[in-house]
């Protein structure tokens, strides 16, 4: 069992490490779009359904594994939602797994070994037992960041909000973490 887990704990690690975000230099776009996987339409987001002062740049993205990625409107923090992917044998070890379990896997992937730039400020905890939402939080290069696990269906996902400069709120930042994470989980 023990073997499984450090197994799934590397490919999603390296799924995960390869992951990485930085704000485009163009403007955002708050229209509502189809976000395409392997050439079908999947998901509509429309303008509603983003968080207040949030806009959809995922057209942006050259990173496939991001469904969704939003920058805040003064371009101070962005969200990236992914869905954790992992070979099939981890996969069905994982779906049966708690998500305390999967969110340490995600955390231990985002934090590099003897690396003092990245210190984990909240380990892995519940903060929503109706939908079973597992969050944690750390800092990289003194900037915050805070994740959201959960599951749909039989997909893992993960919502990374990433604080980009120090000076914003990132309380107020929380809260439209918190709000899109429901809105995805209720869609």
């Amino acid at each position: 069992m023990r073997f499984l887990a450090a197994l799934g704990m590397t490919i999603l690690g390296f799924l995960l490490s390869s992951c990485s975000s930085s704000i485009p230099n163009s403007e955002p776009r708050t229209n509502g779009r189809s976000i395409k996987k392997n050439g079908t339409p999947t998901t509509t987001i429309a303008k509603q359904f983003l968080p207040g002062g949030w806009a959809d740049i995922t057209s942006k993205s050259k990173q496939p594994q991001i469904q969704y990625w939003l920058v805040n409107n003064n371009f101070s923090a962005t969200m990236v939602l992914r869905e954790l992917q992992a070979d099939s044998l981890s996969q069905k070890f994982l779906e049966k797994e708690d998500l305390n379990v999967v969110a340490n896997i995600s955390l231990l992937s985002k934090l590099p070994e003897n690396n003092s730039d990245y210190r984990v400020t909240r380990v892995p905890a519940v903060i929503d037992e109706k939908r079973n939402f597992f969050s944690y939080a750390y800092s990289q290069k003194g900037l915050l960041r805070r994740v959201i696990v959960f599951k749909k269906g039989q997909k893992l996902f993960e919502l990374e909000l990433m604080q980009e400069r120090a000076s914003a709120e990132f309380d107020e930042l929380t809260n439209g973490l918190v709000t899109f994470a429901i809105t995805l989980y209720e869609r």
